[in-house]
């Protein structure tokens, strides 16, 4: 069973980030995160359109990213998910994957 990436709470959330070279599970609270993002993307060897979710963080170099194609079933949780959290805590979200 695979796990998830990003437990939710109410005011924080559990993100595993896989952008080094080892994964890191990082505790973050709503203030920190600076913006999250839902963007269309191309991904993978044949460059297939696909989506990824962006979580900017204050002390981070680089954002957190996740992709549709490595999340599968979990992605639309995750962005559906992420989209309630950010308007509960007043965390500005940008989604331009909508038609």
């Amino acid at each position: 069973m695979k796990h998830d990436k990003i437990v939710f709470d109410k005011t924080e959330l559990m993100v595993v980030d896989e952008s080094g070279k080892r994964p890191v599970l990082r505790d973050i609270t709503y203030d920190k995160i600076t913006s999250v993002a839902f963007d269309k993307c191309k991904e993978g060897l044949f460059r297939k359109d696909s989506e990824k979710i962006s979580m900017t963080v204050r002390g981070l170099g680089k954002p957190i990213e996740f992709f549709k194609g490595k999340e599968k079933d979990k992605f639309d949780f995750y962005k559906e998910n992420l989209a309630a959290f950010c308007k509960e805590n007043k965390v500005s979200l940008y989604d331009s994957t909508k038609k």
